[in-house]
C-alpha cells in the first residue's frame, strides 16, 4: 500500500518534509486546560471523581488509532465533519489520538513536558507508525499501572506524543490544524455527544 499524502494522493517524496516544511508545534499546556474545560461542561469528566481506570482510557486511544488506519485503508477521504471538510479522515482520527491521550494524562496527572527539539523517526509505513502509536499507548498505561514514577511517565508520554507527531508529518497532515479544528467541533456538540448513560 503507498503512502497517503494530505491531499489523499500517493506520497511521491522519497521521505519526511525538511524542518521547513513542519507545521506549528500543538501547545499541549492550552490543549491539556482547554480538553478538561471542555470535558467538564460536556459532562465526560467529574473534578471531583477517581480518574477512569487507565485500561479504560487506553482502549479509547486505541479505538481512535484503528480508526485512522481505517480511514487510510479507505484511501483517505475527506472529513465529513462541518467546518473540517478540507482535511481528511485520517487527520480528525489523529487529531483524535491526540485529544484522548492528554486527556488521559491529565486524568491521572501524567505531567507532559515535550522536548524542545528531538529526532525526528526515519520515514517508515504508515501502518507501523500506527503499531508504534498502539505500543506507546500500552507502555504509558503500564507505567501508570505499574505506579513507576513521574520521569518514566513523562518520558513515555512524549515518546508517545512524538509519534503521533511523526505519523501526521509523514502524511502532509497539520496536526496543530486538525487538533484545534477537531476540538472547536467537539464544543458544538451535545452534553455527552447525546448519550443518556
Amino acid at each position: 500500500m503507498s503512502e497517503i499524502t494530505h491531499d489523499g494522493g500517493p506520497d511521491k517524496s522519497d521521505g519526511a518534509p525538511s524542518d521547513g516544511d513542519l507545521p506549528e508545534r500543538i501547545d499541549y499546556d492550552a490543549l491539556q486546560a482547554e480538553i478538561r474545560r471542555w470535558a467538564i461542561e460536556k459532562g465526560w469528566l467529574d473534578p471531583e471523581a477517581e480518574p477512569r481506570p487507565i485500561g479504560e482510557l487506553l482502549m479509547l486511544v486505541v479505538t481512535e488509532v484503528a480508526e485512522s488506519v481505517e480511514a487510510y485503508r479507505a484511501g483517505n477521504p475527506p472529513c465529513d465533519r462541518a467546518g473540517m471538510e478540507h482535511l481528511t479522515h485520517m487527520a480528525e482520527e489523529l487529531a483524535d489520538v491526540i485529544i484522548r491521550l492528554v486527556q488521559m494524562a491529565d486524568e491521572h496527572g501524567i505531567e507532559i513536558s515535550m522536548p524542545l527539539h528531538y529526532t525526528k523517526t526515519l520515514p517508515r509505513s504508515v501502518l507501523r507508525l500506527h503499531w508504534g502509536i498502539v505500543s506507546g499507548a500500552m507502555w504509558l498505561s503500564r507505567t501508570v499501572s505499574d505506579n513507576m514514577d513521574a520521569r518514566r511517565r513523562r518520558e513515555a508520554l512524549a515518546a508517545l506524543l512524538i509519534t503521533v507527531e511523526d505519523t501526521a508529518t509523514q502524511c502532509g497532515i497539520d496536526l496543530a490544524e486538525a487538533v484545534r479544528l477537531k476540538m472547536a467541533f467537539n464544543w458544538t456538540r451535545e452534553h455527552k455527544h447525546g448519550k443518556t448513560c
